[in-house]
C-alpha cells in the first residue's frame, strides 16, 4: 500500500512487537517458518488453549512484547494462534498486523479467523453482552460484596476511570476488591478502591469500542439499579498528535471530536462536555501536577494505526484535527440523548487527557517514538486526586 504514515522499518518495530516472540532470535526462527496465522475472535485465552488440545496441536504459548493478549505458536505447522478477546476494533489491528507481517515477509500468509459461534455477528454479539456485561454484572456484585455499594446508592454518585493500571498507584488500604484474577481478566481487568469519600471502578488498558461498550453496560446497570446515580468517567492514555506546534510527551484534552473519513471543508466536529477543559480550575490544576505543556483540541477518531495514510493525516489536519485516538469521539457519543437509554441515570460526565505518544505527520511513529511513560503517570494521578473531590 503506498502513502503509508508508517515507514517500512517503523512497521516491522510495530508489527513484531505485537505479533512475534520478543526474543530477536526466535523472532528470526519464526519469521523463517511462519506461513499463516488464525485468530481466534472473541475467545478468551482459556478457550484457545482447550481448543488446540482439544485439535491435536501443539502450541508454544507467548505474550509479544507490546502486546495484552495471549498468542500461540504452532511451530510444526508454522501457524500463529492469535486470541482476540477484546473487541471489534482489535480485530481489525489483528488483520492490519497479518497483512503488514505478509508484506514485511514479502511472501503469501494464509488468513484465517475463526470466530466464536461460528458466526461474526454473534462473535461481535459476545463482546457486548457475554463480555461487557459480564464484567459489568461482576462489577456490581463486588460493590454489594465489599460494601461499597450502599455508598454509591447513599451518594448517589460513581468514579469511573479508564487507563493502565502500571501508570496509577493504589496503597493497599485505599482498595475495596482483593487483587485476584477474575474469568473476564481477559476482556478488561479492573479493581474497585475509594478516592476521598468516593467509590472508584478502576478498568485497565481499555481500547476502541471497548470503552463505549462497558461504558454503556455500566450506565444501563446503574439505571436500573442504583437509580439517579451520577456517574464521573476519567480516561487517560495514548493519542497521536496531529497539530504541528504540538508533540511527543504533550497533555491533549480534548474538547471535539470528528471522523477520520473527513474530507475538506465537510467536517463537523462534535462537541463535547469534557470537564478538564470546562473547568478552568481542574485545568490548571492538571497543568500544575503536570508541569509539562497541556493542550487543548479537536480529536479525530480512528480505527487503524497501521492503515494511517500521509494523505488521510492531512486531511484530518486540515479538518480542524489536533489529536488522534480511538476511546473519546465514542463515550461521548454516549451524552447525545441518553437519558432515551438510561431514563433513571443522573448526570454523566467526562474528564478526558491523553499523553502524545507519537507524531505521525512528522516522522514520529509508534515504531519508532519512546512513550513517556513518567507523564502519564503524572496525568494518572493527578486525575485520581481530582476523581476524590468530584
Amino acid at each position: 500500500m503506498k502513502d503509508l504514515a508508517m515507514g517500512r522499518d517503523d512497521r516491522r518495530t510495530y508489527t513484531y512487537d505485537r505479533k512475534l516472540f520478543r526474543e530477536e532470535e526466535r523472532q528470526k526462527e519464526q519469521t523463517g517458518q511462519l506461513t499463516g496465522i488464525i485468530i481466534h475472535n472473541a475467545y478468551t485465552t482459556a478457550e484457545v488453549d482447550r481448543l488446540l488440545k482439544s485439535s491435536g496441536v501443539v502450541a508454544e504459548k507467548y505474550t509479544p512484547k507490546k502486546s495484552t493478549e495471549a498468542h500461540f505458536y504452532d511451530e510444526h505447522r508454522g501457524i500463529i494462534h492469535a486470541v482476540n478477546s477484546r473487541g471489534v476494533i482489535r480485530l481489525v489491528r489483528d488483520k492490519d498486523l497479518a497483512w503488514s507481517l505478509e508484506d514485511l515477509l514479502e511472501r503469501k500468509l494464509s488468513l484465517a479467523i475463526d470466530h466464536h459461534g461460528g458466526d461474526e455477528a454473534l462473535a461481535y454479539r459476545r463482546f457486548r453482552e457475554e463480555f461487557g456485561f459480564g464484567l459489568i454484572d461482576n462489577v456490581m456484585a463486588d460493590l454489594k460484596e465489599y460494601d461499597a455499594l450502599s455508598q454509591v446508592q447513599k451518594q448517589k454518585k460513581i468514579v469511573v476511570m479508564m487507563g493502565p493500571h502500571e501508570s496509577l498507584s493504589v496503597a493497599e488500604h485505599e482498595l475495596v476488591t482483593p487483587a485476584i484474577v477474575r474469568p473476564l481478566d481477559d476482556f478488561l481487568k479492573y479493581r474497585i478502591f475509594r478516592a476521598g469519600e468516593n467509590v472508584v471502578v478502576d478498568f485497565d488498558y481499555i481500547f476502541a469500542d471497548q470503552a463505549k461498550n462497558v461504558l454503556s453496560q455500566l450506565c444501563s446497570s446503574l439505571s436500573a439499579n442504583v437509580k439517579g446515580t451520577d456517574v464521573h468517567v476519567f480516561h487517560y492514555g495514548k493519542v497521536g498528535i496531529l497539530h504541528e506546534g504540538y508533540d511527543v510527551g504533550d497533555v491533549c484534552v480534548p474538547h471535539a471530536a470528528i471522523d477520520e473519513e473527513v474530507r475538506e471543508g465537510l467536517s463537523h466536529p462534535m462537541r463535547f462536555q469534557n470537564q478538564l477543559f470546562e473547568n478552568v480550575l481542574l485545568l490548571q490544576e492538571l497543568r500544575n501536577q503536570v508541569q509539562g505543556n497541556i493542550r487543548t483540541g479537536t480529536t479525530v477518531n480512528t480505527i487503524s494505526v497501521l492503515r494511517q495514510t500521509k494523505k488521510g493525516l492531512e486531511d484530518a489536519r486540515k479538518a480542524g484535527g489536533d489529536f488522534i485516538d480511538m476511546e473519546w469521539l465514542p463515550m461521548a457519543a454516549l451524552l447525545v440523548g441518553y437519558k432515551n437509554s438510561y431514563p433513571d441515570l443522573g448526570s454523566l460526565y467526562f474528564y478526558f487527557a491523553g499523553i502524545g505518544s507519537d507524531k505521525p505527520r512528522h516522522g514520529k511513529t509508534l515504531g519508532n517514538t519512546k512513550y513517556a511513560l513518567s507523564v502519564e503517570k503524572k496525568v494518572a494521578e493527578a486525575l485520581k486526586g481530582m476523581a476524590g473531590r468530584v
